[in-house]
């Protein structure tokens, strides 16, 4: 694996992981609570929902790249792929030919055999 799917392996862990303390951390605040505790606490926890929202950014940056990078990896198996079957072909037109040069001099060889029995 090359170090640049490690790299995004890592980040998409890492990003993960941060959601996943904002999202347990939004939790926190129950529906029970009034709306002007509810409002101390997203002012206490503004800071945070403006990470949660640069981590949802983060997430959507990380699709893109893995889109684009899928996209890549799709492509060049596509030319892979037609590359292995481009020389699969090449090797059985190589292959044809040697057994067309074979009966050749197979042919030619039976030609002089016989003009040499003839020409005793």
């Amino acid at each position: 694996m090359s170090n640049d799917i490690k790299a995004l392996i890592a980040l998409r862990k890492q990003t993960l992981g941060k959601l996943m303390v904002i999202m347990d951390s939004l939790e926190v605040m129950s529906p029970e609570r009034d709306n002007l505790e509810l409002e101390r606490v997203l002012e206490k926890q503004g800071g945070l929902l403006n990470t949660f929202h640069e981590i949802t950014l983060q997430i959507n940056d990380v699709a893109e790249i893995d889109n684009v990078f899928l996209e890549e990896v799709q492509t060049q198996d596509e030319k892979w792929q037609l590359y292995l079957q481009r020389l699969k072909e090449f090797n059985l037109t190589i292959e044809n030919k040697c057994i067309e040069y074979k009966k050749e001099i197979k042919s030619q060889s039976e030609v002089k055999r016989v003009k040499s029995a003839y020409d005793v």
